[in-house]
């Protein structure tokens, strides 16, 4: 009796049910897309305003022109070239630019060596050329991995860097590391060296590096040889690529990139060691030359500097009434509530919680199988 009556009676009620929520986050949805509009609009005219420099500044800076007090902007100009000084020769940002430097030269050493396996990669691409397995060098279940890397390898250390171009070595060493390039890719083509998900991230990482070398050292055998790839036109790989392919140096290539980690740990630790982080120093770097070049612009500058200031905050003001009527409009058509929004003061950062392009109702959306009109 209860499998005839009682639980299709219920069953058909948890449908009922599902569909109608399916229905009212549609709804929720389409109402999110109406206000997304006019809420991205003020956030962006409110983010101009804080980027501009500060009236304030500006305002006081006329008044000494107005008053044609020569000294006074004087002392503001060298208060503000000061301020510039001592924000780029901050203790923490000087070390972070020398290590910087340092891990450049190291990656430029690494970067030689590899110079003629990206070559290499570009040659089989433009003669359509293929490799081969090899008795005693290479067998046919090794032929994918050495495609793959030979992919890596063709947008690396290129002259000329284009949409999808590399003119360094860091993704290449960002896949030793076991970083994901494409969250879209397999497992294989994430870890093209292995993944060693059982292994410290140290461990990983020289295993990484010594499969990347063997499969360096495999091509080089393969391009040394007769018959180790299919060329068209039969003819061989130059002898300028194989020279360059013979200088590899695994000890010296290990030993670069063992001292190239070193450092980029220590930047991890110098970033988070200490306040005020690199994001705060830029910023602090930008907002002093912002004001260093107010207090050297002149008079008619500044007034026309006034003029725009007054335009970016006048922008701000109408969008934000825009968006308060909107939202208004919409709480009350269809929540049958009233809200009422209080706009922000200049100086207050507005923080948004980290989002996916689905938003808030989207994953729901997408189990009820309705069609989403992102954009």
């Amino acid at each position: 009796l209860l499998l005839r009556h009682d639980l299709p009676a219920k069953l058909y009620k948890f449908r009922v049910a599902s569909e109608a929520d399916g229905v009212v986050m549609k709804r929720l949805y389409l109402v999110k897309c109406e206000y997304r509009a006019p809420f991205r609009a003020f956030l962006e005219a409110h983010q101009s305003v804080q980027k501009a420099p500060s009236i304030a500044l500006v305002d006081a800076c006329l008044a000494l022109h107005q008053s044609n007090s020569k000294e006074g902007l004087h002392r503001r100009t060298q208060a503000t070239e000061r301020a510039v000084q001592d924000a780029l020769h901050h203790p923490k940002l000087i070390e972070a630019l020398e290590l910087e430097r340092r891990i450049e030269e190291v990656e430029i050493g690494m970067a030689r060596m590899l110079l003629p396996f990206t070559d290499l990669a570009r040659y089989m691409e433009n003669r359509k050329a293929s490799l081969r397995a090899v008795l005693g060098i290479v067998e046919a279940s090794e032929l994918p991995a050495l495609e793959e890397l030979l992919r890596r390898l063709r947008p690396l250390l290129c002259r000329k860097a284009g949409s999808e171009l590399r003119t360094g070595i860091r993704p290449l060493l960002l896949d030793l590391q076991g970083v994901l390039r494409d969250t879209g890719l397999s497992s294989s083509d994430t870890f093209p060296f292995g993944s060693y998900r059982f292994k410290t991230s140290t461990e990983a990482t020289r295993l990484r590096l010594e499969s990347l070398l063997s499969q360096l050292q495999t091509l080089v055998d393969l391009c040394s040889i007769k018959g180790g790839m299919a060329i068209g036109g039969g003819s061989d790989v130059p002898q300028s690529i194989i020279r360059g392919l013979a200088m590899i140096d695994s000890e010296l290539f290990t030993a670069q990139h063992g001292d190239w980690m070193e450092m980029v740990l220590e930047q991890r630790k110098l970033e988070a060691s200490s306040e005020p982080s690199f994001t705060e120093l830029s910023e602090t770097i930008q907002r002093a030359e912002i004001d260093a070049g107010v207090t050297a612009a002149p008079r008619k500058q500044l007034n026309m500097l006034r003029e725009r200031l007054d335009f970016l905050e006048k922008d701000r003001v109408k969008r934000f009434e825009v968006l308060q009527e909107m939202v208004g409009e919409l709480c009350s058509r269809d929540l049958n509530m009233e809200i009422e929004l209080t706009a922000p003061d200049q100086d207050v950062i507005l923080e948004l919680p980290p989002m996916s392009p689905l938003g808030v109702f989207g994953l729901q959306l997408q189990v009820a199988q309705e069609p989403l009109p992102l954009g």
